[in-house]
């Protein structure tokens, strides 16, 4: 920093390379003259960011709600603590995220199966149809009976909505 502020003839490149090589050494420091505690911590975020991963792969493979507590318990955090580090890891809220699986879930169904919207709702963990019909608007864009008989675009069957 005294480096970058100095302004005595680096320029803006200069500086930030400055920068980054104290920033580099710092870090290289803290890593290697930790005392054993705060080694054992940066060990411990590491794991939680692997249980995350966790956490929304099996989210996104089974589409089932799962509440915050839940979730923070497969985490080992406090719920209050998941759903800071879950916004700062994926930058949207957990719920908003479990209900994006689902009325991809939901979608899915709807164009695959037979199901009737009730029926959908009810396997995506909607007891009330209409907070089902609500919520999936809200993600998709239109109700389950008009994606059903509109039969979204292929993309939907491929994976890559952008919802």
């Amino acid at each position: 920093m005294a480096v970058a502020e100095s302004g005595t003839g680096f320029s803006a490149s200069g500086r930030m390379i400055a920068k980054t090589y104290l920033f580099l050494a710092f870090a290289w420091l803290a890593r290697t003259h930790l005392p054993p505690g705060q080694a054992g911590r940066a060990r411990e975020a590491g794991f939680r960011q692997e249980r995350f991963k966790e956490l929304i792969r099996h989210v996104e493979d089974s589409g089932a709600p799962m509440g915050i507590r839940e979730a923070a318990r497969m985490v080992s955090v406090s719920p209050h603590h998941f759903c800071k580090m879950f916004k700062r890891l994926t930058g949207r809220t957990f719920t908003d995220f479990v209900n994006r699986c689902r009325m991809r879930q939901a979608a899915k169904l709807l164009l695959e199966t037979g199901l009737s919207v009730t029926e959908v709702a009810e396997r995506v963990g909607c007891s009330n149809p209409n907070y089902f019909t609500r919520l999936f608007k809200q993600y998709v864009g239109m109700t389950p009976s008009q994606a059903r008989n509109r039969a979204l675009p292929d993309r939907t069957q491929a994976g890559g909505t952008d919802w």
